[in-house]
Formats: C-alpha cells, structure tokens, sequence
C-alpha cells in the first residue's frame, strides 16, 4: 500500500468530524485574531487623531 492508496481509506466519522470542527474553530480563532488587531489600531489612529 503506497501513500496514495492510504489517502483513499475511508475515515471514520468521528475522527472525520473532529477535524472538521477542530479547523472550523482554527479558522474563527485567526479571523477572532486578525478583528482584535485591526480593531485595535483603528482604535488607537482614531484617539491619535483626536488628541492632535
């Protein structure tokens, strides 16, 4: 059994579902990330600006 037929062996559905919500979540948690940030510094320009 080479690497390409071992790709090709079913998964179980628990294990299947798991890794689905585990990169549902990664993915949220980045975006929950990059939204901090960003928030944060246009935050941080905007009482820049007033303070001028």
């Amino acid at each position: 059994m080479d690497e390409f037929d071992s790709a090709l062996q079913p998964i179980a559905s628990g294990e299947l579902d798991v890794n689905v919500y585990q990169s549902i979540h990664d993915t949220l948690t980045r975006a929950r990330t990059k939204v901090y940030a960003t928030v944060n510094s246009v935050i941080v320009e905007a009482y820049w600006d007033i303070g001028r």
